[in-house]
């Protein structure tokens, strides 16, 4: 995974200022982009900070004190709305109280509730993300999101590597897909722009090759393509 550093210093690093206004809009970004928040729950109490929310056989969710993670954990995405606004109202402690995050235990994602603050608990995000990106940037954020959302590819697990996503579907939808972006202007280089995927066997795309020469095929995957990139507007 990429370094992890807290939102103060990720505003540093844009040459802005550290205060309740940056930390609201960076999480906010974070949101509108998809990018995970993380809260790292620095030197916190070992219990009496978090509980486990567990639903009983009724589905009434019951808290149960548990031990404080030792590493961070990511936030419930629909709770970085609420704590963008809380941000901007408040100092850091009491921002984050009720937090959830999600902590994985085997194949469940349980809901781990934030009860009591530390002053040493941070925000967290991945370092170098690009979350003030220009016009034509935006709108590939957004295609690419569409594209996730529809089944056409997914986020690496391992943002460290060239290939930030996977591709799910059939090599020539994606050869499709980068003739449609190259066309509207969105990207200046299919060749480059390819090396960011991997195909849906793992395997790194070397080459962006061309759509097949059958017309009809051609006609095909490229008017599917097109609609996704049309869909966003």
């Amino acid at each position: 995974m990429s370094e992890l550093i807290s939102l103060d210093e990720f505003t540093v690093e844009l040459g802005k200022k550290p205060n309740r206004k940056w930390r609201a809009r960076l999480v906010r970004q974070c949101q509108v982009f998809k990018h995970p928040v993380f809260l790292d729950f620095g030197r916190s109490a070992q219990v009496g900070c978090v509980e486990l929310c567990l639903e009983d056989d009724y589905g009434k969710v019951i808290g149960m004190e548990y031990k404080t993670p030792e590493e961070p954990k990511e936030i419930f995405t629909e709770d970085l709305d609420s704590l963008a606004t809380a941000l901007e109202q408040a100092d850091m402690e009491t921002a984050l109280k009720k937090i959830q995050c999600y902590y994985p235990q085997g194949i469940l994602n349980i809901a781990l509730r934030v009860i009591r603050t530390d002053p040493t608990m941070t925000l967290k995000v991945y370092r170098n993300l690009n979350l003030f990106p220009s016009r034509k940037e935006g709108t590939i954020n957004k295609i690419l999101n569409c594209a996730q959302q529809e089944g056409w590819m997914e986020r690496n697990s391992n943002q460290n590597l060239t290939q930030k996503w996977k591709f799910l579907q059939p090599d020539n939808y994606l050869y499709a897909f980068l003739y449609v972006l190259k066309e509207r202007n969105l990207i200046d280089d299919k060749n480059a722009f390819v090396r960011q995927f991997l195909s849906r066997r793992g395997t790194p795309f070397a080459q962006c090759l061309a759509i097949p020469k059958d017309e009809t095929v051609k006609k095909d995957y490229y008017r599917i393509a097109s609609d996704l990139v049309d869909s966003v507007g």
